[in-house]
């Protein structure tokens, strides 16, 4: 079992670099020039502006509750109230992401427009479904396995 929660933590570790990388691209870049480019209302920079931070300050929260679930995990303690706890962090920093790039949606709609090429919004549109999916996964996860625990501490009663 070890095995498996190191190389999900290597995953994790992975990923969250892959977003360092990309998310000090879009900074380097800097925020002015970004602004620049995008064409629409006011109020649709803004939202683009503030979107793609939410986005990525959630998943490092993800990543870091994800983290603690592993350690959980490895200690023998997956089926504690602390896990559920956990989870459903978890869940709402997945939400936060979906949330997050949401707010960049108008953007893509744009460079779809521009470029005349459909498939990019319908690509994006796929890449925000991917956390809401994750999201309403560990809403049920945190429902079973809160309901797990309370079977497992009724059956510790009677005994």
């Amino acid at each position: 079992m070890k095995t498996k929660t190191i190389f999900l933590k290597l995953m994790l570790i992975a990923a969250t670099l892959f977003v360092a990388f990309f998310s000090s691209m879009f900074l380097y870049k800097g925020y002015r020039d970004i602004l620049k480019d995008i064409s629409g209302t006011p109020p649709e920079t803004i939202i683009i502006a503030i979107g793609l931070p939410i986005a990525v300050v959630a998943f490092y929260f993800a990543v870091w509750f994800a983290w603690q679930l592993l350690r959980r995990i490895d200690k023998g303690q997956a089926f504690s109230y602390l896990a559920v706890k956990n989870l459903k962090q978890l869940k709402w920093s997945c939400a936060g992401i979906t949330f997050g790039l949401v707010g960049i949606l108008p953007q893509m709609y744009q460079v779809a427009q521009n470029a005349d090429a459909p498939g990019v919004l319908l690509i994006f549109m796929a890449v925000v479904a991917l956390p809401l999916m994750v999201t309403i996964f560990l809403a049920v996860l945190e429902k079973l396995w809160s309901e797990a625990l309370d079977f497992k501490q009724e059956n510790d009663l009677t005994v």
